[in-house]
């Protein structure tokens, strides 16, 4: 007696899971890259000196300081998403449960981030529009229009992102695929 035939392979997964693995793959080199390179010339050109000016001249927003300040740990997780993502991607090729698991919830981080990702213009520009209000700051209007198109296409891009992404969770989630994964 023979076992039953396992479900057919979809060409949905093993498309997702190549596109991924090259963007990933490439992604995570180009990240591995830059985090090898900024940890070579961050301390040279004394980063940590230019933002403690930053912070005593209060010429930056608080939350840029931060950023900078924590420069190396945001592209280190960067790279580690990267590479996450990529392990899952070749975990879905194979069919392996828990790499969908993961590749869901990967993407599902992904768009959370994004639409938080939403706020950040006006984050940066609140910390400038009273000194651009007092006729301090040189950008004034200008800055108000930049951090209106920085959002737009943010948004658009955000609402493309996301929208992509529910739909592939949306069909990852289906009988028909997790079946390709539990007989795996």
């Amino acid at each position: 007696m023979s076992a039953p035939a396992p479900p057919p392979r979809s060409k949905f997964v093993t498309g997702l899971a190549w596109t991924f693995i090259g963007l990933a793959g490439v992604g995570t080199f180009v990240l591995l890259i830059q985090f090898v390179m900024a940890s070579i010339l961050l301390p040279a050109i004394n980063l940590d000196g230019a933002m403690a000016h930053a912070k005593a001249t209060g010429r930056l927003p608080e939350i840029a300081v931060f950023l900078f300040e924590h420069i190396r740990l945001f592209m280190a997780l960067n790279l580690l998403l990267s590479a996450a993502t990529l392990v899952s991607a070749i975990g879905l090729l194979k069919r392996l449960e828990w790499a969908r698991v993961t590749f869901i919830a990967v993407l599902g981080f992904v768009m959370a981030l994004y639409t938080a990702s939403l706020a950040l213009p006006f984050v940066f520009y609140s910390a400038i529009a009273p000194s651009s209000a007092a006729g301090l700051h040189p950008l004034g209007d200008q800055a108000k229009l930049m951090v209106g198109m920085i959002f737009g296409v943010n948004l658009l891009f955000t609402v493309g992102l996301v929208t992509v992404f529910g739909w592939i969770i949306k069909r990852l989630v289906s009988d028909e695929i997790r079946q390709e994964f539990s007989a795996a």
